[in-house]
């Protein structure tokens, strides 16, 4: 019988290098959960599944306009589309963000704001209050758009970096996100015109 060190590297390069796009609604995800439950049932475990509707999402390129310069930024998983101009205010920490009006405008958020990425707003497990109201703050903003300037020393240090902060096909404001290095060249334009 092989390590539990080998089994594990087995199903840690089954899991994360074959199978390459394990969101929820992906063939990717199904593959994923056929292969754990295999594995469960392999070694005498007895299952229950749960079905649910899950929709799958493809994105393209975004890209950010100032002035004259294009910003190549990251969609975020199941964001909405747009092609939309307004008023870039940055934001930095939840006081700034409940007395901003985003009205038309594009956020840009960062610092406290972008540490960890915020729980899906319809996910029942696991959804602290602090998501919950960073959410609902994002929702009734008025913004037409969302920047995220991803905090380098978030709760994902050490790991995929930048990683969505939204990650929600149920938010109702497109988003993207961008790694704080290139992120903060944002920050002179605050104020200006974007798309």
């Amino acid at each position: 019988m092989a390590s539990d060190k080998t089994q594990a590297n087995k199903h840690m390069s089954k899991l994360c290098m074959e199978i390459d796009n394990r969101c929820v609604g992906s063939s990717g995800n199904r593959i994923a959960s056929n292969y754990f439950k295999d594995q469960l049932v392999e070694n005498g475990w007895e299952i229950e599944s749960q079905q649910f509707e899950a929709f799958d999402w493809n994105a393209e390129n975004a890209t950010l306009e100032i002035d004259d310069t294009n910003l190549e930024v990251n969609i975020s998983p199941y964001s909405l589309g747009c092609d939309v101009k307004g008023e870039l205010i940055i934001v930095s920490s939840i006081d700034e963000l409940e007395k901003v009006d985003g009205s038309g405008n594009i956020l840009c958020l960062r610092d406290e704001l972008t540490k960890e990425s915020l729980m899906p707003k319809s996910f029942v497990f696991y959804n602290p209050d602090h998501h919950k109201t960073l959410v609902s703050l994002l929702e009734n903003s008025g913004a037409k758009a969302i920047v995220f300037i991803v905090n380098e020393k978030g709760v994902h240090e050490g790991g995929e970096y930048p990683f969505p902060i939204i990650e929600d096909g149920d938010f109702n404001i497109p988003s993207v996100f961008i790694e704080e290095q290139k992120g903060n060249d944002l920050l002179k334009y605050d104020g200006h015109e974007v798309r």
